[in-house]
């Protein structure tokens, strides 16, 4: 059965939300406050392969920050790897009045911790799908269980994943606030200065529009003055300011070992030098890694061929398959589950797909968790070179 779904997967490698031959997305960034750390990225246009990347490269520096959207969609693979770059960074997401964000899009929209839609900005969804040569669709049930994957590991229920993915190929749903509060998709609708109330407006636009400014008031005078004909800007305050720290509850050692195996894989999600970065902080000088004593370098070297071989990755961990145990002290955890993946290279006009075990032995402390151990088994692999 497994075998079928990686076969599927091989299959939705030209997976679009909204294929066009538009050029890559404009992904800027810059400070949003005189502290740089926080900042402001903005993602205007057709999300493309190989956008994730950039995204990756320019949000670097920024501790906290909002992500910007105007665009009509574009690669799912994309959209999902900076969706999950968006959720292990913890930031925000916005869509600015006058501006929507669908399809692709609107899957790494969700992926902010805090979610906002300003004045007439519009969010929407529709299943996951393949186009052949001809240009005819055809929903894809695989790529629709990839997404909901993701999905679930936003915490969104079974309820708003079945509303996201409903739409056919040729439709879209738009969200409104009713919606999101029926089905606990936390969002924020940010009214602008003079309207009275949201728009609901659930027609799409006919075209992608220039976004007007959006970020907390707290931001307002270091954003350039808009064109006369985009002169209202959001008044309300956030729930929580981006320039307050976050504070996390604290977690259990069997959560924390949980939302480290989360981690661990949303960062493979992330670009090269990103990735490598990470795991570089996460391993202990010497691991038992796949049964023999390995010297931390030794594995940064074996994780450096393989980002280097496979530039584009995107890994979601099956949430039901976890399984954690502790030490009665809570200093030592063992996590495992199954992961599924999807790599490729563009270079190489190569593919690789399919699941696999894994099993993580951590050790927890105050300073933060260390990886002792690893190990793992390929369940099935799927690959066009």
């Amino acid at each position: 059965m497994r075998s079928g779904l990686i076969a599927a997967l091989v299959a939705i490698i030209a997976l679009v939300l909204h294929l066009t031959a538009a050029k890559a997305a404009d992904i800027t960034a810059g400070p949003a406050s005189d502290d740089p750390s926080v900042g402001i990225i903005k993602v205007i246009g057709q999300i493309n392969e190989g956008d994730s990347d950039q995204f990756s490269s320019v949000i670097q520096g920024y501790s906290k920050a909002i992500v910007i959207f105007d665009s009509p969609g574009g690669n799912l693979f994309a959209g999902l790897q900076i969706g999950q770059v968006i959720r292990t960074h913890e930031f925000a997401t916005g869509v600015a009045d006058g501006a929507f964000c669908a399809s692709a899009c609107a899957l790494a929209w969700l992926g902010g911790t805090q979610r906002y839609i300003q004045g007439s900005g519009e969010v929407g969804f529709h299943a996951a799908y393949m186009e052949d040569a001809s240009g005819q669709k055809s929903e894809s049930g695989v790529g629709n269980a990839l997404v909901g994957a993701y999905l679930t590991r936003l915490g969104l229920s079974d309820d708003a994943i079945i509303y996201i993915e409903q739409a056919d190929p040729d439709n879209i749903t738009w969200l409104t606030p009713d919606d999101a509060n029926r089905l606990g998709i936390d969002m924020t609708v940010v009214p602008i200065r003079t309207a009275s109330a949201p728009s609901q407006t659930v027609s799409p636009p006919a075209a992608t529009p220039t976004a007007s400014a959006f970020v907390p008031p707290q931001f307002l005078p270091l954003i350039k003055a808009p064109s006369a004909n985009t002169t209202q800007l959001a008044t309300i305050v956030p729930p929580r300011s981006l320039s307050e720290p976050l504070v996390k509850p604290a977690m259990s050692p069997q959560q924390e070992a949980t939302q480290f195996a989360e981690d661990y894989f949303a960062h493979w999600s992330e670009g090269n030098a990103q990735a490598i970065s990470y795991f570089s902080s996460i391993y202990h000088d010497s691991v038992i890694y796949y049964g023999n004593a390995t010297p931390k370098s030794t594995i940064l070297k074996e994780k450096t061929a393989f980002v280097t071989r496979w530039p584009l990755r995107i890994y979601t961990v099956e949430p039901k398959t976890m399984a954690v145990t502790c030490d009665p002290s809570g200093s030592s955890c063992t996590v495992s589950g199954v992961v599924q993946w999807d790599c490729r290279s563009i270079a190489r006009n190569a593919h690789s797909v399919g699941a696999a075990n894994f099993r993580l032995a951590l050790d927890i402390s105050p300073t933060g968790v260390r990886v002792a151990e690893e190990s793992g088994s390929v369940i099935s692999r799927g690959s066009l070179n």
